[in-house]
Order: C-alpha cells, then sequence, then structure tokens
C-alpha cells in the first residue's frame, strides 16, 4: 500500500541519516520557542511522526556527498508547526539562546526540498566556508574571500521591493550576503 510504503521510505531516510552522522528529530514547537526557551525534554518526538519528512529526504539526497557530509554530527530538527526554518549555528544557554539545542536546523512546515537545500548552504557557509563558531569542519576556508566578492550585498535590503535587482535572484536574495549565497545555491 502506498502508507506502507511511505513509512519504508522514511525508515530509510532515517537509516541513510544515521549512516550520515546526522540526527533526525521531530519538534512540536517552533524555531521563536526554541530560540528563547530553548530544547526540553517533552519538545522532541519521533521525527517518523512529522508531515512532509520526505522532503526532507528528498531535499538531501539530491545534494551532492561532499556538500551532504557538512552535516555530519549536526542535528535537524523537524517540526509539525508552520512558520519559517532555522540554521541553529550554536547554542548561548548563558543567554538562554537556543539553549540545550545541537548545531544543524529546525524545518518547520510546509517542508519543501529548496527549504531544506537552503538551510543546509546555510550551515556550509557559515561553519566549512567562513569557519564561525569553531567548527570543525571549516574545509573550505580558502573559499572565503571569493565567496565575499560574489556574494556581497552593499544595499539596504526593501523586503517591498517588487523585483530583484540585476543579478539577484529573488527579492529575498538582496537581505544579506548569507541569504544571496543560499539562495544562489
Amino acid at each position: 500500500t502506498e502508507r506502507q510504503s511511505s513509512n519504508e521510505k522514511i525508515a530509510e531516510f532515517i537509516a541513510w541519516s544515521k549512516e550520515q552522522g546526522i540526527e533526525v528529530v521531530g519538534v512540536n514547537k517552533n524555531t521563536d520557542y526554541f530560540y528563547y526557551q530553548g530544547g526540553k525534554p517533552e519538545d522532541f518526538s519521533d521525527p517518523k511522526d512529522v508531515p512532509n519528512l520526505l522532503e526532507v529526504a528528498e531535499g538531501l539526497y539530491q545534494l551532492p556527498e561532499h556538500i551532504v557530509v557538512v552535516l555530519k554530527g549536526k542535528t535537524l530538527y523537524v517540526s509539525r508547526l508552520s512558520g519559517r526554518s532555522y540554521t541553529v549555528l550554536g547554542s548561548w544557554p548563558e543567554q538562554n539562546i537556543l539553549a540545550g539545542m545541537n548545531r544543524g536546523i529546525i524545518l518547520e512546515q510546509t517542508l519543501k526540498r529548496e527549504n531544506v537545500v537552503h538551510e543546509v548552504v546555510h550551515i556550509l557557509d557559515y561553519h566549512v566556508i567562513r569557519g564561525l563558531y569553531d567548527d570543525p569542519q571549516h574545509i573550505f576556508g580558502n573559499l572565503e574571500p571569493l565567496r565575499k566578492e560574489i556574494f556581497s550585498v552593499n544595499f539596504p535590503y526593501d523586503p517591498n521591493r517588487a523585483r530583484p535587482p540585476a543579478g539577484y535572484l529573488n527579492v529575498y536574495s538582496t537581505a544579506n550576503d548569507a541569504e544571496n549565497f543560499s539562495e544562489h545555491f
């Protein structure tokens, strides 16, 4: 049946994630909650019960292996709630910011492959290229000057702009250089 096939695909994705060193966790809260309240054991659940989990799988499967490796040791928090996804670059428990959260991504509904790729690229950018937050995977640091040259945004962000300027994929890519890099990827 279709449900059984979906369950098998989810089980395969969870197993694949473990092989890659990626933890997948279902969550019952949203990014704002985790940012200000931190993660508590009762906030986490089985990822198999989260809607659209296979969209996460498809987003990751389309990435080359040398990009997927940047998620090793990271956590994908897959939420049942709607909202915007967020890259967890670190945790600052002394300020109660993302306390109890591992580096990784909070993915909120409605999950789409494109959102997954966008957030993975933030990890690639911040951790692997720019080496921020003392990430041990800072392996593409030599690309930082080129990344800065190509993706810098040197004007104020206007979310009400009707169209992006020439060279930008969409208005959101003009928010800052990190969003420009992720959107282009």
